[in-house]
């Protein structure tokens, strides 16, 4: 039953200590207004330090807390230290207060840790900390630089309504396995300084893999440019095509449990794409800017609420340049027109020509008419501009023709725009891969 603060001046210094009681019969404000602890290697049972100030900076490096932690509430005037420490069970520190440096490094939280609404008016460092549970921070505010580097979450983490004034430093952290988990993680959260979110992984199977975290960024406003790795545009495709499989899946499967939220989801995913894709054109970053539109068009084909004009238009588009990524596509698409469009045009030469006529003896005249549709587009109304094209004098120079000729001069036009698209998409493709202004 002995009290553990020095009841003079309320200071208290352990090391190596084990309390297998609870930590609860620390003095009332009235007795000592201000604790002091320093505590290096100690066990505490059940730790009660809500709405108490700590004094001095207080210290609880490597400290194993086996069971609840609420310090809600609590005032750190000078700081605190809870380096390499231990959680086993819920860490609460709901609302409380820091001054000074906020030191968190190394530390393992085994279940849920709350640091809702809590204000870090210093540095803090939660770099090497592993959550291992549930975890959230909203509304807190960091006025000093936050940094998060190579922490892992295993579980749900959410930063909603965050305020963070100067840098927030994100590089390296590990994001749970499940997609899920990643939603809505940053929503209304507010960045005015820089923020890094660079070399980020996800937890697969005991390894980690790079990832972007494009749903976490649903609602999230930055006042500069966020910072990423620069991730292949192979690994990008490959994780966001995972992810939004898994998400398909799901709305697929009609159960309660896996499909309640998977059409909000897909709307998240898209509109995380959506604000990184504004982002990357800040900073005149093209290729990622792309990528990220890319991104955002297929989540949103994704949705079953999407019309089904838009879903077409979207889907050939993606067929035909893979939503304007691709050089190669629309070319190839541009060859199979001339070639169709040819043999569209010799076939209906065979149809109406004279009998002495051998439909190879046109073929040549076919493609040379369908490859003027594509650089002369214009031409074809005028048969004085297909003097010296057989076939196309036969077709449209003819004045018996009559409906004949305006139905060829018709797929003439559309081989023609079809043409100039193609050619459009190919050339925007090549701009953007260059990023040529």
């Amino acid at each position: 039953d002995s009290e553990f603060v020095d009841q003079s001046d309320g200071r208290a210094q352990f090391e190596g200590m084990v309390l297998d009681r609870e930590c609860c019969h620390l003095p009332t404000r009235e007795q000592i207004s201000v604790l002091h602890v320093r505590a290096s290697n100690s066990w505490f049972d059940e730790f009660l330090g809500s709405d108490r100030t700590f004094g001095s900076g207080a210290q609880f490096e490597k400290c194993f807390f086996s069971k609840r932690s609420y310090l809600g509430g609590a005032f750190f005037p000078k700081g605190a230290s809870f380096t390499n420490s231990k959680f086993l069970q819920n860490a609460w520190f709901g609302e409380a207060m820091f001054e000074g440096d906020a030191i968190f490094s190394g530390a393992t939280f085994c279940d849920e840790t709350n640091f809702q609404a809590s204000k870090f008016s210093s540095e803090c460092f939660f770099n090497g900390a592993v959550f291992l549970g549930e975890t959230g921070f909203s509304s807190a505010s960091f006025l000093g630089n936050a940094i998060f580097s190579e922490a892992h979450f295993f579980e749900h983490v959410t930063f909603f309504n965050l305020r963070a004034r100067k840098i927030f430093e994100f590089s390296g952290v590990s994001w749970p396995n499940d997609f899920r988990l990643w939603h809505g993680t940053f929503n209304a959260a507010n960045f005015d300084g820089p923020v890094s979110f660079q070399f980020m992984r996800r937890i697969e199977d005991d390894r980690m893999r790079s990832a972007i975290p494009f749903a976490a960024f649903d609602g999230a406003k930055f006042e500069k440019t966020p910072l990423f790795s620069i991730v292949s545009e192979e690994q990008a495709n490959a994780a966001f095509s995972k992810n939004l499989k898994w998400l398909q899946l799901l709305n697929i499967i009609k159960d309660h449990n896996s499909s309640e939220h998977s059409v909000e989801r897909l709307a998240q995913l898209e509109r995380g794409c959506r604000l990184l894709k504004l982002e990357m054109g800040k900073s005149s970053d093209r290729l990622r800017e792309h990528m990220f539109y890319r991104f955002e068009l297929m989540a949103r084909n994704a949705q079953s609420t999407t019309p089904w004009q838009e879903w077409w238009a979207s889907r050939i588009y993606e067929a035909v340049s893979d939503y304007g990524t691709s050089m190669t596509q629309p070319l190839m698409w541009l060859l199979f027109v001339w070639a169709f469009a040819a043999l569209l045009y010799v076939s209906i030469g065979v149809f109406v020509a004279p009998t002495n006529i051998v439909p190879w003896q046109w073929s040549w005249d076919a493609f040379d008419l369908s490859l003027s549709r594509v650089f002369q587009p214009l031409t074809f109304w005028s048969a004085a501009n297909l003097q010296d094209n057989a076939l196309g004098m036969e077709l449209v120079g003819n004045k018996d023709r009559g409906l004949l000729a305006l139905c060829v001069r018709a797929i003439g036009t559309l081989q023609s725009l079809i043409s100039i698209i193609l050619l459009f998409l190919s050339g925007l493709a090549l701009r953007r891969r260059f990023q040529i202004n």
